[in-house]
């Protein structure tokens, strides 16, 4: 058997013994990739920022206007914050945990929720006790 000016025989990658050794010159394996639409497990370069998951700017938008609609036009601003935490909530959803804020938009949506069952049911007692202190209620008597 020749050896080589180096001291390794020929044919000497083909000998390691165990699992885990690999024939010289491929690299070691470090796991798998992340799968896709998932944040990368190991932080990027040097000078590249980290992609972290934005906060979607809808559940923000929709859980200030539910707030805010108990002191300004209660009705249509409860109406508006419901629809815009329905669609921040699609959007969370689909985005494969690129976007946050699930929680605000839940909360946004539970108080638009609790405003225009209150303001609908103070619609109805507006239009009922209204036609009686107006007198139309003696109308409909007749």
């Amino acid at each position: 058997m020749t050896r080589d000016p180096y001291g390794q025989n020929p044919g000497d990658d083909q000998e390691r013994e165990g699992p885990d050794e690999q024939p010289w010159g491929q690299p070691p394996s470090y796991g798998q990739p992340p799968p896709a639409g998932q944040p990368p497990t190991t932080p990027p370069g040097y000078g590249q920022p980290y992609p972290y998951p934005k906060q979607d700017d809808k559940a923000l938008a929709a859980l200030i206007l539910s707030i805010a609609a108990w002191m300004v036009c209660p009705f249509v601003l409860h109406i508006v914050a419901l629809v815009l935490a329905n669609q921040s909530l699609q959007s969370i959803r689909e985005s494969n945990g690129w976007l946050t804020g699930e929680g605000m938009a839940n909360a946004a949506r539970i108080i638009s929720i609790v405003g225009v069952a209150l303001g609908a049911a103070a619609i109805a007692l507006l239009v009922l006790f209204g036609l009686g202190v107006l007198g139309l209620g003696a109308i409909f008597m007749i």
